[in-house]
């Protein structure tokens, strides 16, 4: 696994998955919504962090979905107790590389 993320393919299979759902027309691209959850951490993990809210230690996601939420954006991890805000202009970027990279008009 660690190999597939450095050599890139990773990331080519989600561009692959992104376009084809693109060029299907399953896409619904007239509503973006960044989405963000929280995973607690039973055996520990790379960013871990105490959610003093949620009650639990573990990490925490941010991607960017269209209508059906389909991810349409690599996501963002961070420690459990960041703010989603600014994780969300973290992954406003990746979201433009992956418009322009299969054609997506935003």
């Amino acid at each position: 696994m660690r190999r597939w993320r450095a050599d890139g393919s990773i990331d080519r299979i989600f561009s692959g998955s992104v376009r084809k759902l693109h060029e299907d027309q399953l896409l619904d691209l007239t509503v973006i919504h960044g989405d963000g959850t929280t995973t607690a951490a039973k055996k520990g993990g790379d960013n871990l962090g105490y959610s003093s809210h949620k009650h639990l230690k573990g990490d925490k996601v941010v991607a960017f979905c269209d209508r059906h939420c389909n991810i349409i954006a690599a996501f963002i991890c961070a420690a459990g107790n960041r703010n989603e805000s600014p994780l969300l202009r973290d992954a406003l970027p990746r979201l433009s590389e992956m418009a322009r990279a299969i054609g997506m008009d935003l």
